[in-house]
């Protein structure tokens, strides 16, 4: 069962379903598309390989590429699919990236700015998320589908620094150790209260622990080990921001073992101890 909504702006379309069940459309040419799935993991085939989005993820294809969409499941999956005109992506993308100056004096004339994303999955954050629910009921619809893209092209930028740290030769490789890498990070974010190894980091992207370590370090510039606690850190921040629970508890709620590291490591992060952001 299969409940849609379809928004056309201009020449960009919002497709929103509802899906109960199975749902199955066969392989064919993308323009940009965004593709994202709440409640549940969604899964495809982009490009010849299986790839799933979900609430913690999203992808955003190109101009040809190849999809196929093999939603199999037993309760209601939210699907967006955004496709996006090929000359609103590009004017958008050269307002992004062209300086005050030169949109004063020429405006989109003489540019050349082009986008091309990587097969990789993308971060969702509560602002892409809101903004995709805000399409199904605004009537500013392109302004928010550009919001969106504003919103993407900064880690569209981080992701392909990312990708330029990797030493591996071949584009495809490059991609396919940034996938392993996402679904590392994904599971540490899914297990920041639990004390967790780097063998099972490691294994959750499909890697020994000394060729993880390297890529890691690679692609990120810090260990596995700095970036596990830069996230709990945030979480800790999180939390005691809004002031429901006590420093004892978000300490171990964010996974550290003592109170006595948590305070010492979150004052050398933001300059005060925690205690200080209850007040």
């Amino acid at each position: 069962m299969k409940d849609v909504v379809t928004h056309n702006f201009s020449k960009n379309h919002v497709f929103f379903s509802t899906t109960r069940g199975n749902y199955h459309y066969p392989t064919h040419e993308t323009p940009h598309l965004l593709v994202a799935n709440f409640r549940e993991s969604g899964q495809y085939v982009l490009n010849t390989r299986k790839v799933t989005a979900s609430d913690s993820h999203f992808y955003m294809l190109n101009p040809g590429d190849k999809l196929e969409i093999d939603l199999r499941k037993k309760h209601a999956l939210q699907t967006f699919l955004i496709a996006f005109d090929q000359t609103f992506v590009t004017h958008v993308f050269q307002t992004a990236t062209s300086s005050a100056e030169s949109l004063l004096d020429d405006g989109l004339a003489g540019t050349s700015a082009t986008l091309s994303v990587p097969a990789v999955p993308f971060l969702m954050n509560a602002h892409i998320s809101d903004l995709l629910y805000s399409t199904l009921q605004s009537s500013q619809e392109d302004e928010i589908l550009a919001e969106i893209l504003l919103g993407f092209f900064p880690m569209l930028h981080d992701t392909r620094n990312r990708l330029e740290n990797l030493k591996a030769i071949k584009r495809s490789t490059r991609e396919e150790i940034y996938r392993r890498i996402f679904v590392a990070e994904e599971f540490m974010r899914e297990h920041l209260s639990e004390t967790i190894s780097l063998d099972q980091i490691a294994a959750a992207a499909c890697m020994n622990r000394f060729h993880f370590l390297k890529l890691f370090k690679e692609m990120r510039h810090m260990t596995p080990h700095h970036f596990l606690t830069s996230l709990r850190l945030e979480q800790a921040y999180q939390q005691l921001k809004a002031g429901r629970f006590s420093v004892t508890e978000v300490c171990y709620a964010a996974g550290f073992q003592s109170p006595a590291s948590f305070s010492h490591l979150f004052k050398r992060r933001y300059g005060c101890v925690p205690s200080a952001l209850r007040k």
